[in-house]
C-alpha cells in the first residue's frame, strides 16, 4: 500500500472528467473501469449541472458526452467518442510508465 502511494506521488494518475448526458457518461465510466487501469481515475460529472470552476474544462455538450483527460495541471481538448478516449488512455498508460 505504501509503495502504491509513493508511486502515485511520483507519477500522478491521469484524471478523466466525463461531462454531458448522464446515461452516456455512466456507460463510458463502466466501459473505462471494466479494464484495470491503476494509472487512470475516472470521474462521472454527467449528472452535475453546477460544477465548480476547477472541474469545468469546457462547455457542457448539449447532446452526447465529452471527456477531458488531464495530466497534472494540463487537460487535453474534449474527446467526444468512447473509442478515441480509450485510444488516448492506452497511449497515456505507456507514457506514465516511462
Amino acid at each position: 500500500t505504501l509503495l502504491g502511494a509513493l508511486s502515485r506521488l511520483q507519477t500522478p494518475p491521469a484524471l478523466v472528467l466525463l461531462q454531458g448526458d448522464a446515461a452516456i457518461t455512466a456507460q463510458w465510466q463502466r466501459a473505462l473501469e471494466s479494464r484495470y487501469r491503476p494509472e487512470v481515475l475516472v470521474f462521472d460529472l454527467g449528472g452535475e449541472l453546477d460544477l465548480p470552476a476547477m472541474l469545468t474544462k469546457g462547455a457542457r455538450p448539449l447532446v452526447g458526452a465529452a471527456a477531458f483527460v488531464c495530466r497534472g495541471m494540463t487537460c487535453l481538448p474534449a474527446i467526444v467518442t468512447l473509442d478515441a478516449l480509450a485510444d488516448e488512455l492506452s497511449s497515456t498508460a505507456g507514457a506514465l510508465r516511462r
